[in-house]
């Protein structure tokens, strides 16, 4: 929801290259569906079962995500690309979470995660949105980059924190 919006008036493409790199994470992110098997396979060929595997991945969306609060416009194609790309593989977790519980209990986990990731979904757009919409805009919808820098940064600051939990909780599995 964000991406365009960041890449006209954080990076100052024309509309023309904002649907370029709208597609490219657009097939960025069919392609991370599809490689999500391949992924763990090689993970596994490394010595990381699912879960790592996902940890690694999910560093990699946070080191992108990075460099969207940092405004690396000039690199802003392949930072949209992993965010796309690296979106559909975090779903990994949902075949290790069903794995938890009980097998009469895996449609109710994988239907609670659904429910979970949408709303989340749907209020971390309104969030950015919100913090978007405290600065004065440049013009009518127009906001500084400031705006957007701050809005990605308290995402960026929840991932870190939701992926540090996350790894915390694999280091006392391993216990």
């Amino acid at each position: 929801l964000w991406a365009g919006p960041w890449l006209m008036q954080v990076a100052h493409r024309d509309s023309h290259a904002v649907g370029i790199h709208l597609s490219v994470m657009a097939v960025a992110l069919i392609a991370g569906s599809v490689a999500c098997g391949p992924m763990v396979a090689l993970a596994a060929r490394f010595g990381l079962n699912l879960l790592q595997c996902v940890a690694v991945l999910s560093f990699v969306f946070i080191a992108a995500l990075a460099g969207l609060v940092l405004q690396l416009t000039e690199s802003s194609m392949l930072l949209w690309a992993t965010v796309g790309f690296l979106t559909n593989p975090m779903s990994m977790t949902y075949l290790a979470l069903s794995h938890r519980f009980d097998s009469s209990m895996a449609a109710r986990v994988s239907t609670g995660i659904n429910a979970l990731v949408l709303i989340g979904s749907f209020l971390i757009q309104w969030i950015v949105g919100r913090v978007i919409a405290l600065w004065d805009p440049i013009s009518p919808g127009i906001y500084p980059a400031e705006a957007f820098q701050v809005s990605f940064g308290i995402v960026l600051g929840c991932v870190v924190l939701a992926w540090l939990w996350y790894v915390g909780s694999l280091a006392l599995e391993r216990r």
